[in-house]
């Protein structure tokens, strides 16, 4: 638990014995991720981009092929921000610069560490069956691990997390029509970067129809919302005797 520091300190203790919690600060850890994530982005994830840097300084010493480089960055490097990836929409510039760092190792080697790069990271970030080299651009990264939790929040509507989204943010809405609103947490606005993602790939099922809306819903496969909209309000007459 965070308390403000207005928070009198008999309370808090009342509150820990309550809940069966325990005190932490802004900027400690909680199973590895940040319980709270203040203005200072860049501060509150930069253990990550440090924990980075640290791998890729015991790999320069090593006399490493184009292979071996290529495997160490997809099983290891890659693999160090995923898990904070998972629930936190990292920064741009922080995405950035660990996509720099790997680069710089990708084009170095022991005697030159700063080497031309004769190809763009995000050229080296296509598929290699389209001329790249599989190599992951984090930031698009980050929101397809965002649209897994989207993912989770649809299909299990009775989850803790759920609920609380729910009355938080949509109380009389679908999770798709959310909004930020007001003095949202970094947590959900996350989560909301990721909607648009999961909204262009799902098809609503009809069911009975209640909960369905003609005109807002994705509920024919190939065909957006506002082309059959367009298409009724086109042809009132046909759409009258259909």
């Amino acid at each position: 638990m965070v308390f403000s520091k207005n928070v009198h300190e008999d309370v808090k203790v009342n509150i820990m014995a309550m809940w069966g919690g325990s005190n932490t600060q802004q900027f400690e850890k909680y199973l590895g991720l940040p319980p709270m994530v203040g203005r200072s982005k860049q501060r509150v994830f930069a253990d990550i981009k440090q924990k980075l840097w640290q791998k890729i300084q015991m790999w320069k010493g090593n006399l490493l092929s184009q292979g071996g480089k290529e495997i160490l960055l997809k099983a290891v490097a890659m693999s160090i921000p995923t898990y904070a990836m998972s629930y936190f929409l990292l920064p741009k510039t922080l995405c950035h610069e660990m996509e720099m760092m790997m680069a710089r190792f990708w084009w170095g080697n022991q005697a030159q560490e700063r080497k031309i790069h004769w190809v763009g990271w995000q050229k080296l970030s296509v598929y290699k069956f389209r001329g790249g080299l599989g190599f992951k651009n984090l930031y698009d990264f980050n929101i397809s691990l965002l649209a897994k939790q989207v993912w989770r929040l649809l299909t299990n509507c009775d989850s803790l997390l759920y609920k609380i989204f729910k009355a938080r943010y949509f109380p009389k809405s679908s999770l798709f029509e959310a909004k930020i609103g007001f003095n949202s947490s970094y947590l959900w606005k996350g989560i909301h970067s990721a909607l648009p993602l999961l909204k262009a790939g799902c098809v609503r099922r009809v069911g009975n129809g209640v909960e369905t809306n003609l005109f807002k819903d994705h509920w024919i496969p190939g065909i957006q919302p506002s082309v059959l909209l367009g298409e009724m309000v086109g042809h009132p007459q046909e759409n009258l005797q259909v």
